[in-house]
């Protein structure tokens, strides 16, 4: 695995269409944020970034609380790339029950030290399964001050390399109930 890239496992969002945490949610007696925990070991440097309200405890995972709590994922980017000691970061949703570490490593191996490295699939593009460089802090530090927390506007002002995967499938994330139900009920062999 590429040293100069942690991964940061994104939790803390409000859950507002399904109305629980869903890094708590289980698929084959496991949650959410387990499963990706264990996909993503590799990595020597692993973050797990929760808001102010939670306490996740994963081995070989540090939690990173964030800074400025319930402004999204931004807040947790930043506090992410502010603690970590490796040259960047693939932040990732823990809500995507299809995710691989293939692709992590399909996309670490195309980024050549842009300030992002940007995924694109079909349905459009993937902020929480790309690369951002510690070089983005001061953008994301600006952006918060000024009380703009929506992520793809930070695309505006740094360099941005785009990056394409045409399947669909590893970047499903689950919002609502149904979709749960759906994932849940999957043979846990095609998970």
């Amino acid at each position: 695995m590429n040293t100069r890239v942690g991964v940061v496992v994104m939790t803390g969002g409000h859950s507002k269409r399904m109305g629980q945490a869903k890094e708590q949610l289980l698929i084959g007696g496991e949650t959410l944020l387990e499963r990706m925990a264990k996909e993503l070991a590799g990595f020597s440097e692993k973050y797990i970034s929760v808001n102010a309200k939670q306490n996740y405890e994963i081995t070989g995972y540090q939690t990173i609380v964030d800074e400025i709590p319930d402004i999204g994922p931004m807040g947790g980017i930043y506090s992410a790339l502010k603690h970590c000691s490796c040259e960047a970061l693939l932040v990732v949703a823990c809500d995507m029950p299809y995710y691989r570490l293939e692709q992590a490593e399909s996309i670490i191996k195309q980024w050549n030290g842009e300030d992002v490295c940007l995924l694109r699939t079909p349905s459009g593009i993937q902020p929480l399964a790309s690369i951002y460089r510690k070089t983005c802090l001061p953008v994301l530090k600006q952006r918060m001050e000024q009380k703009q927390y929506r992520l793809r506007d930070i695309f505006h002002f740094v360099h941005v390399k785009e990056t394409q995967d045409l399947s669909e499938k590893p970047y499903f994330n689950i919002n609502t109930f149904s979709e749960y139900e759906h994932a849940a009920n999957m043979d846990a062999e095609t998970l």
